[in-house]
């Protein structure tokens, strides 16, 4: 049988074989397990368990008997996803069907018994899967990875000063920051946002969520660049951004310590 996960940012109890309480930092990861075998589901969760006590992360797992029950007032909480493919009434890949008309951006990973009902994972952008029985090795590998996922995609929220008020947007959502006479520019997925400040502190803020400096007048989010060319960096949103020369060796050298730690950019 195939086995379903999906993690989201977020707290709820292992309902059916107990409680994970094991992420860096104040973020729970959010895991749903969907296997109508008990084993099984105790073997992911004790697995789970282990690899959160392990790397300081904390969880929080739902453990569903069914396809049936997890999608019935499905809500989009979950950050992994284990999902079991062979189940009665509705399997895990009609499930993982249902479940990216409404949910596009959970991670998927099956548990199976049979590899080549897997390969069709692509269909609903399955992260990876496992073939049963789980071994702990093979587990971490996977787990590593979404992990990672999760992290990259996780939300953190920047607030902008504006005249009159503030305004609060994701951080993942910002492509980058630019200085415009007295005023910052937000250029995000929303459009411009304009903004107060100096760069230098907007820059100590964003210092979290690895944001680069490129110039004196750009603060570039990592996550958004997709190629560097000499002296220009284009970003995932079409824009060119010079590079100084005083500045490349230092975000050269930046860009490559992010990307080392196992990051990705567009």
């Amino acid at each position: 049988m195939a086995l379903f996960i999906y993690i989201k940012s977020a707290c709820e109890n292992f309902s059916r074989t107990g409680t994970l309480d094991g992420l860096k930092g104040d973020t729970m990861i959010r895991i749903a397990i969907v296997e109508d075998e008990n084993k099984s589901a105790e073997t992911l969760n004790d697995f789970i368990q282990s690899y959160g006590s392990a790397n300081g992360i904390s969880f929080t797992v739902s453990r569903f008997n069914n396809a049936v029950d997890f999608l019935t007032g499905y809500k989009p909480v979950y950050d992994l996803v284990f999902m079991d493919i062979l189940m009665p009434n509705l399997s895990g890949m009609d499930a993982a069907r249902k479940l990216r008309q409404i949910d596009a951006k959970t991670l998927l990973i099956f548990v199976t018994n049979l590899a080549q009902y897997a390969v069709k994972g692509y269909e609903v952008d399955a992260l990876d899967f496992i073939v049963k029985p789980v071994m702990y090795q093979d587990f971490c590998l996977k787990m590593k990875k979404a992990i990672k996922l999760v992290q990259i995609n996780e939300d953190r929220e920047f607030v902008i000063t504006q005249s009159g008020g503030m305004r609060r947007i994701s951080t993942k959502n910002i492509f980058f920051v630019e200085v415009a006479g007295h005023k910052l520019i937000y250029h995000t997925s929303d459009g411009e946002i304009t903004g107060y400040g100096s760069l230098s502190e907007t820059e100590e803020k964003l210092r979290a969520d690895d944001f680069l400096r490129c110039n004196s007048c750009y603060l570039v989010n990592p996550k958004h660049i997709v190629s560097v060319k000499k002296y220009d960096v284009v970003m995932s949103n079409g824009a060119v951004l010079q590079i100084s020369q005083p500045k490349k060796k230092k975000f050269m050298s930046d860009f490559a310590e992010w990307l080392g730690k196992g990051n990705y950019s567009c």
